[in-house]
């Protein structure tokens, strides 16, 4: 049986919690881990009209201003969902990387990807919905497939599933790694279930995890929909787009785990994915 869904915001979802310990210690909840920011940027030396650094496709910048040296960084949040229901491999109609976070059988996160308006255009971009004539007019439906979870994650767990990390160096180093940050207010960090995107994990990934430190249970994401008893969601750690305090986050903790000393700074390169 096939279902229509829409996507909801968390705040729409999620009553608001003081800090980690209400969070830990309440129902459902969500803690801002970080306020909205405009943060100052250096300009590269040459760039192209503002559009094509825009988000693929439509135009719109995602937070980039770069005419104006301007980024405007998102709200970051950690949510928790009892009896937590993600869904791998939409399969209807397709592709194969969408994660979702189903709130109810009809409403899902909407932060899966980013922010919502991200999030409903990648979907849009990759052909996920079908589009419906209604009076005349294409109207973009979501669906996905009714099933039964065939996994189940006991205890406590954090997400970090979400779209292109399973396969992408990009987005695994810059959108999931982060997120372990979100591991630092468990009184024993240690012991949360890891919930990954894919069984397989290339060297490299292995290789990173490893030289982190990371020895935490892992769970991956084998079944169409796995149940979570207790699951942390955090949202990307700059969404909307990438500060200095991520890079920052990033780079020490990489250099240390490589024993990389950092630079000084030197010639900035612009690597074009122009013809990709």
């Amino acid at each position: 049986m096939n279902r229509s869904y829409q996507l909801l915001p968390a705040r729409r979802w999620f009553p608001p919690v003081a800090d980690f310990e209400a969070l830990r210690s309440g129902g459902e909840g969500m803690m801002t881990v970080r306020p909205a920011f405009v943060e100052t940027v250096d300009p590269p030396d040459f760039f192209a009209d503002a559009a094509d650094i825009a988000g693929i496709g439509d135009g719109r910048g995602l937070g980039y201003q770069m005419d104006q040296a301007r980024l405007s960084i998102d709200e970051a949040f950690l949510a928790v969902k009892e009896d937590a229901r993600v869904e791998k491999l939409t399969e209807f109609p397709y592709p194969l990387n969408t994660y979702h976070l189903f709130l109810t059988p009809s409403l899902a996160l909407a932060e899966t990807q980013h922010t919502l308006f991200s999030h409903a255009h990648m979907m849009d971009h990759l052909g996920e919905p079908l589009t419906a004539l209604v009076d005349g007019r294409p109207v973009s439906v979501p669906l996905r497939r009714d099933h039964e979870p065939g996994q189940h994650v006991e205890g406590e767990a954090l997400l970090l599933a979400s779209r292109f990390t399973h396969f992408n160096y990009f987005h695994w180093i810059v959108d999931l790694l982060p997120r372990l940050s979100f591991l630092a207010p468990f009184p024993e960090p240690e012991a949360v279930t890891l919930l990954m995107p894919d069984r397989r994990l290339t060297a490299f990934q292995r290789e990173i995890l490893q030289a982190l430190g990371i020895a935490n249970p892992m769970r991956a994401l084998s079944s169409h929909i796995a149940r979570v008893d207790r699951l942390y969601v955090p949202s990307f750690f700059a969404p909307g787009g990438y500060s200095r305090a991520q890079f920052g986050w990033l780079a020490g903790r990489l250099r240390a785990a490589f024993g990389v000393a950092g630079g000084g700074g030197g010639r900035r390169l612009w690597l074009s994915r122009a013809d990709a």
